[in-house]
């Protein structure tokens, strides 16, 4: 507990607080600009158990906003996933960071998130959050939703028996209709500004503190 002497001290978290962040079981979906960043903060603070989900090998252009991985890891084409896991060992030993090179899908979602207490979205599609928003709310399983282009970003705590992400935004969109980073970039500190806020809605979730995000939060870092 020593690790966390400083958090313990807050009084918003406290020992018992702290307690439950070890004992806290998290998966990550996706582990670019927003997922490593909460992967890192969650890491750092102690949360026992991460899974870390995504299918991608890191590259050079990672580099600039995921950070997570190094430019030894861009060369050799290393999965995000072990690279990040690497890492937050490294970081901290005493959790246990699980690697998951796997594409969630229909087929592999109830094996990436079953059991899990807290799933964080970190992914850059549409359709992969449409289907973590219908198993959460069929698994009745609190989530994160972090989505980020350009100079801004939005993040939103969605719990069981509340509004969901498609309550929020409707059908889910046709492909091509929304801007992604893909096509319009995205600024490495404002990805980390959003997805900042998102991983202290998880710890607050986490710890039982409450006084969560009420709604959508959206953060335009840039204007």
């Amino acid at each position: 507990m020593e690790r966390y002497r400083r958090q313990i001290q807050f009084k918003g978290l406290g020992a018992s607080g702290q307690e439950r962040l070890l004992a806290a079981d998290v998966a990550i979906v996706g582990l670019g600009a927003s997922g490593s960043v909460v992967a890192q903060s969650l890491a750092r603070a102690g949360v026992g158990r991460l899974r870390l989900i995504d299918r991608d090998i890191v590259e050079l252009d990672n580099l600039a906003r995921q950070v997570l991985y190094s430019e030894a890891d861009a060369q050799a084409g290393r999965p995000k996933a072990l690279a990040a896991a690497a890492a937050l060992t490294a970081a901290n030993s005493a959790i246990r960071a699980d690697a998951m090179v796997l594409e969630v899908s229909t087929a592999t979602i109830d094996e990436a998130l079953g059991g899990a207490d807290l799933i964080i979205d970190g992914s850059d599609s549409m359709a992969l959050r449409y289907l973590i928003n219908e198993w959460c709310v069929r698994e009745a399983r609190p989530w994160i939703y972090i989505g980020l282009v350009g100079g801004y970003g939005l993040t939103a705590t969605i719990l069981p028996d509340a509004a969901c992400l498609h309550c929020m935004f409707g059908p889910l969109p046709s492909a091509g209709s929304l801007p992604t980073c893909a096509t319009d970039g995205v600024v490495g500190p404002i990805a980390s500004l959003v997805a900042q806020a998102g991983a202290t809605e998880a710890l607050k979730l986490l710890a039982g503190a409450g006084s969560l995000n009420p709604g959508l939060l959206s953060i335009d870092g840039w204007r």
